[in-house]
């Protein structure tokens, strides 16, 4: 089990109920969101991009409840990036990098949303959508080693 210690100390998640059928819902919502991004990417890759990001911060929420956690502080995309980082805790690359890219495309979507960087281009969307679909995917795994071990 992973230890978020650290990130209970600092306030940055807490503990919350497991629920499971939350975790799939929420999950489903990701998928949903990934669905609408694909749709949307020819015809606006900003909100393209957008949908692309929220399916990883939903699914990144759904391991979050699935493990009996919840974001606790203002800045709670940053929580579900750093809580991610220590479920994925490995020495394998394809993980650190998906990660990696969620945290830039965090950064993106509020550069995009706020309109200090507006412009998205579609291979921007194109590659969040590759991403939120291996982010998703990592999460469904990881949701199933959970219902394996419970």
């Amino acid at each position: 089990m992973t230890n978020y210690s650290e990130l209970l100390e600092s306030g940055v998640i807490a503990r919350a109920r497991r629920d499971s059928a939350q975790a799939a819902h929420l999950l489903a919502a990701g998928k949903s969101d990934l669905a609408a991004a694909i749709e949307l990417v020819s015809v606006s890759p900003k909100w393209s991009l957008n949908a692309s990001y929220n399916a990883m911060h939903v699914g990144g929420r759904a391991l979050m409840i699935a493990e009996g956690y919840r974001p606790a502080s203002k800045a709670h995309h940053m929580a579900v990036v750093q809580f991610l980082r220590l479920a994925f805790e490995t020495s394998d690359a394809v993980h650190s990098s998906v990660l990696e890219a969620l945290d830039r495309l965090r950064r993106r979507r509020n550069r995009s949303t706020y309109g200090v960087d507006p412009e998205v281009y579609r291979t921007e969307a194109l590659s969040a959508i590759e991403t939120a679909r291996e982010l998703l995917s990592l999460v469904a795994g990881k949701l199933g080693e959970l219902k394996d071990e419970g």
